[in-house]
């Protein structure tokens, strides 16, 4: 059920990126942003 949700979730983004034809590399740099930055964050607190 999760790898479903995930690939429906990027097949989102794949789809937005070619309707308006965004760069790929802001898409990327931004999920990097967005599911590192909780871990790194939960790694400091302890």
């Amino acid at each position: 059920m999760k790898q479903k949700l995930q690939t429906g979730f990027f097949s989102i983004i794949f789809f937005m990126m070619n309707y308006y034809n965004i760069n790929a590399q802001i898409i990327i740099e931004g999920l990097h942003y967005t599911t590192e930055r909780p871990v790194q964050v939960k790694i400091e607190n302890g």
